[in-house]
């Protein structure tokens, strides 16, 4: 797809790459070990889940880049021994068929013990629809321990527009239980930046002296650009992410320090704006002194009255207004 790409405009649909998604409840037993454009592996608490796409028939050296992608497979499982294998993904061949490339993975799945979803649920058989009259099984599902499998099933629901059917098997996670009881009790609370309250001199004063060292490191990599082939020197491009990743460091410790945080989002603009606009589109109603003054008050002990006394004026200027549209 990278090659594809790069050579000119991509005509057709988008090929090639996986992705895996996991459940936020899973975060904290969650780990991506690798990812490549063929596959992606992550252990979810105790299995080693590896997504993989294999290439198609008449890919010119198949045979030689599906070894070597099992191998990597293989080579990175062996790190994680103690844990379940699971392989799923599109194979892109019949696994019963006499391809070489079938037989080679059939071998690589014997060799690690890993047992077929479909073999064991023989109602459930998983076919894509390439075509009308004419189908295929080459999307698979293998697991290590067969007796962990708890169900295993193929969709074909309405919504489905691939010419892929949905696999779906299901697992035991001795570890969910407990990651829901953590995720309530730890759930941390989100917080928001006041920058109507934040010391804007101070935090002008901070982040000028500690960004102000960081223009000589910038002169320099301006100075390697300008003497250099940026294609063949990595360590401009290290040096940028440097100096990037400074910059945000700063700016977040610099609002650590000046802006204070509170648990929900106050809009002190929000209501005097509402009514500017209700105003404006009248055009003739006057506004009360005390009206903006509590609409911009920012005061915490004032906020609860001055919500509830926004909000009645807000009513009544909507009333007069809609009176005023139909009077015109």
């Amino acid at each position: 797809m990278n090659q594809q790409v790069g050579s000119g405009i991509l005509r057709g649909r988008p090929f090639d790459g996986v992705a895996t998604l996991i459940h936020k409840r899973l975060r904290s037993v969650t780990e991506t070990i690798h990812c490549e454009e063929r596959f992606c592996i992550a252990r979810v608490a105790n299995y080693f889940v590896v997504n993989v796409y294999l290439q198609c028939i008449g890919t010119p050296d198949r045979f030689l880049i599906c070894q070597d992608l099992f191998q990597d497979i293989v080579t990175w499982y062996d790190r994680y021994r103690t844990c379940e294998f699971v392989i799923a993904g599109d194979l892109n061949v019949e696994l019963d068929g006499s391809d070489v490339v079938a037989a080679y993975v059939l071998d690589i799945l014997r060799s690690n013990s890993l047992v077929r979803c479909d073999s064991m649920f023989k109602n459930h058989i998983p076919i894509s629809k390439s075509h009308k009259d004419h189908k295929s099984c080459i999307d698979y599902i293998t697991v290590s321990s067969s007796t962990r499998v708890i169900d295993f099933c193929v969709f074909d629901p309405d919504v489905n527009y691939s010419d892929h059917l949905p696999l779906v098997v299901t697992l035991p996670c001795p570890l969910l239980y407990k990651v829901a009881i953590n995720s309530t009790e730890s759930e941390s609370i989100q917080t928001f930046l006041r920058w109507d309250k934040a010391d804007r001199q101070q935090f002008y004063d901070y982040t000028g002296c500690c960004l102000a060292p960081l223009t000589d490191e910038v002169d320099n990599i301006m100075a390697l650009v300008s003497n250099c082939n940026i294609k063949t020197h990595t360590d401009i491009f290290q040096k940028i992410d440097a100096v990037y990743d400074t910059v945000v460091k700063i700016l977040l410790n610099a609002a650590e320090i000046c802006v204070p945080r509170v648990k929900k989002i106050y809009k002190y603009w929000w209501y005097l704006s509402k009514m500017q606009l209700i105003l404006t589109k009248c055009g003739r109603l006057p506004v009360s002194r005390a009206m903006v003054r509590y609409s911009i008050s920012s005061s915490t002990a004032d906020l609860s009255t001055a919500s509830g006394f926004a909000r009645s004026k807000t009513r009544k200027l909507t009333r007069i207004l809609m009176l005023y549209t139909m009077l015109s």
